[in-house]
């Protein structure tokens, strides 16, 4: 028997079984959704539900309204720079880049010159691979 588009046989078989083995059933699902849920927090950038995020400076749109007197001026959004949204950076998670984080923290205790100083503490802030890599080889060539 079908009523429109939906299977009432189907239905009441699924139903209609042993509320104990329907609650196992519904018990493991949630549990393998938790489960995945708490595995995108391990901090890695492909984990990333979204990456991009919409800018809530000037609501998507890259330019933000600002009033002077009796005027009215549009100027570039300084939060997104103009592109109405921003992209998530990968946190840290990878060994590799924790491990390079670590070797840039103590050169920076060992920074001879400003320059130095701000251009290791630059890559820290960066967090990204390539960063780190360039900032330890120039400190290496010096």
């Amino acid at each position: 028997m079908t009523t429109g588009e939906i299977d009432v046989e189907a239905l009441r078989s699924k139903y209609s079984g042993d509320r104990d083995q329907l609650r196992a059933e519904y018990d493991a699902a949630v549990s393998k959704k938790a489960a995945s849920k708490a595995g995108r927090g391990t901090g890695a950038g492909p984990e990333l539900p979204n990456p991009v995020l919409m800018c809530h400076a000037c609501q998507a749109h890259g330019i933000v309204k600002k009033q002077y007197g009796y005027r009215v001026m549009d100027e570039t959004c300084d939060r997104c720079g103009g592109e109405g949204m921003i992209i998530q950076k990968p946190r840290p998670a990878s060994e590799e880049l924790k491990a390079k984080m670590a070797r840039v923290e103590a050169l920076i205790g060992e920074a001879d010159s400003l320059e130095e100083l701000e251009r290791l503490e630059a890559a820290l802030k960066e967090r990204t691979i390539e960063a780190l890599e360039s900032a330890l080889a120039s400190t290496n060539k010096q």
